[in-house]
């Protein structure tokens, strides 16, 4: 699987991809030539958004397009449609971020010793983190996956299918971090189908949103 991912990235000579590794919790990489950084891209914030036209309940600020009135989807398809919208959003300014300051560590954080052991550092005469490195990544991570889908699945039985709990409702729980909703929110949590219990329609959506953001 690694070895297939790395070909599709097009500019890795095969010697290297064969000696990959693993760098930490999750991350590979090509080992003593690469400077490695990530950031992620939240799938909670992404159901927050579209719940909210856009606007974040934490910062009050637009922090995302406003894809309208959830009210008016007639469908959940609308609903995922606009998360993908948002997910496209958040994709795009992690981007923005990556290119707008990238080399700005180097003016505070400099690491000299480890650019001593990584290729071509020395070669280049540049700190690993003003672009020394042989192979620089910068990876996206879509962070709270399971929840994400957990989310997701939760308003698509019980707002669209089943019509158990309307958008009206569900808006002023999340306000009220359902202070007095308990009822609901347990509804919320037993009702609705989990990641990793072997059931299609959750799952179903974990495979889509995740195949999703890897081919954007």
């Amino acid at each position: 699987i690694f070895v297939a991912a790395y070909q599709k990235l097009g500019f890795l000579p095969p010697e290297e991809i064969r000696g990959y590794s693993n760098d930490g919790c999750w991350e590979t990489l090509i080992p003593g030539k690469t400077e490695f950084r990530w950031g992620p891209v939240h799938g909670l914030k992404c159901v927050e958004l579209v719940l909210a036209r856009g606007r974040s309940r934490v910062t009050g600020r637009q922090e995302g397009p406003d894809t309208g009135d959830p009210r008016a989807f007639g469908s959940f398809d609308g609903f995922l449609a606009a998360f993908k919208v948002q997910l496209d959003h958040q994709v795009k300014a992690f981007i923005d971020t990556v290119r707008t300051y990238y080399g700005s560590l180097y003016e505070i954080a400099p690491e000299p010793l480890m650019s001593c052991f990584l290729e071509d550092c020395i070669g280049r005469g540049r700190d690993l983190t003003e672009g020394g490195a042989r192979y620089i990544f910068h990876a996206a991570v879509i962070s709270g996956i399971a929840n994400t889908a957990d989310s997701l699945a939760a308003i698509k039985r019980l707002v669209f299918d089943q019509r158990h709990v309307t958008f009206d409702r569900l808006e002023e729980a999340l306000a009220r971090d359902f202070e007095g909703m308990e009822t609901l929110r347990q509804v919320l949590i037993n009702r609705a189908p989990k990641y990793g219990n072997d059931n299609d329609d959750v799952d179903g959506l974990m495979a889509d949103v995740t195949s999703y953001f890897v081919e954007r």
